[in-house]
């Protein structure tokens, strides 16, 4: 039993009714085994094993236990062959938790900006005044950083951060609780006209962006900041978390947010390519040569062609959370033979962490 123990638990309510009818709630505690033993391959894939389930709204995996075996403590029989581990975040979600949880968990604003950022969860974002003073009325804490998108989300703050404020980023002293230094080299990248002949609205890089000599700014550079700026610029602010883009999509397809736009002409979009005539992507965070033609640019700058869209981060959690309402439910007679090769693998002495067990029922 000490190796069971070192197993960690864990913690799960379920509700049932008693011989009395009355209903009762129990929380257990389960040994982690959930980890450790599944189902072969074969077995889930046995057409003659299962049946395919559509979950309802508030629906637990005790609920459908006992509404097809009758014993709701059978649920693990449900999480197992679906290889669901954590149930609070594998199994469907209901309406009042998504409604819930975007009030509270994703309950923030998203910003943006054009350079890559070395930034992490926990680091403070500041506003900048003058030259370089920080104002400390308003300032937040990065909740997380997506390099890609060059996002950084905020659910806590004080004041506001607006579109165009200039900001710090600042990390706290591990060593030193409460104590901050300011992150130098804040833009990673910088960016000047294009005059090599690249894609409409490309530019190219350089150590130091240079001023556009032109005086209309036609070819001017979209402000990117110089290479080892101790500061940024939010170029947007999306004020609900779960509105900012999980991805960008071009019929029907998601598409590169570094994916250069060469051309538009109606519901067409054509992008640009590189010197190889490869289409799409020649881009990266880090290095945005060409970052003015690219998707993620004309979103930011509001810009983005209408045959482009936008599939938001609320879309994709409901999306990936629609998903998990249909599951595997063993067939009663087969979730018996299972049950009984379960309870034989815990009683297996022999049983070591790191090998996984296999129920193999065909």
């Amino acid at each position: 039993m000490g190796y069971m123990e070192s197993l960690g638990s864990l913690n799960y309510t379920f509700t049932y009714e008693n011989e009395d009818g009355v209903e009762k709630i129990e929380t257990i505690d389960l040994v982690d085994i959930l980890r450790l033993v599944s189902f072969t391959k074969e077995a889930k894939e046995n057409e003659n094993n299962y049946t395919n389930y559509t979950l309802v709204d508030e629906e637990t995996p005790d609920d459908v236990a006992y509404k097809l075996y009758g014993d709701p403590s059978k649920f693990w029989v449900l999480l197992l062959f679906n290889d669901i581990i954590d149930v609070h975040n594998e199994w469907l979600i209901s309406s009042y938790s998504l409604k819930k949880k975007e009030e509270n968990f994703y309950d923030g604003n998203s910003y943006f900006v054009h350079e890559s950022l070395d930034a992490n969860p926990g680091d403070l974002v500041i506003k900048r005044v003058d030259t370089d003073e920080a104002d400390t009325e308003n300032y937040g804490f990065i909740d997380s950083y997506d390099p890609i998108f060059h996002r950084f989300d905020i659910k806590k703050i004080k004041g506001t951060l607006s579109l165009n404020d200039e900001v710090f980023v600042l990390r706290e002293i591990q060593s030193d609780v409460g104590t901050y230094f300011k992150i130098d080299g804040v833009g990673l990248t910088a960016c000047t006209p294009s005059h090599a002949g690249l894609p409409a609205g490309g530019t190219y890089c350089n150590d130091y962006p240079v001023q556009d000599p032109n005086e209309d700014g036609e070819y001017a550079a979209p402000l990117c900041m110089a290479v080892g700026s101790d500061y940024t610029i939010i170029r947007k602010k999306v004020d609900k978390i779960l509105d900012a883009p999980y991805q960008f999509r071009y019929n029907g397809e998601e598409l590169d947010p570094y994916a250069g736009v060469a051309s538009v002409d109606g519901d067409v979009v054509t992008f640009s390519q590189d010197v190889n005539g490869n289409q799409g992507s020649f881009y990266s965070p880090d290095n945005i040569c060409g970052y003015t033609s690219s998707v993620l640019y004309k979103y930011i700058n509001n810009s983005l062609p209408d045959p482009i869209k936008i599939r938001s981060r609320k879309e994709e959690f409901l999306y990936q959370n629609d998903l998990k309402r249909v599951i595997k439910v063993l067939n009663p007679n087969i979730a018996n033979l299972a049950q009984k090769e379960f309870m034989s693998i815990l009683k297996d002495r022999s049983l070591q962490r790191g090998i996984r067990k296999t129920i193999s029922i065909n």
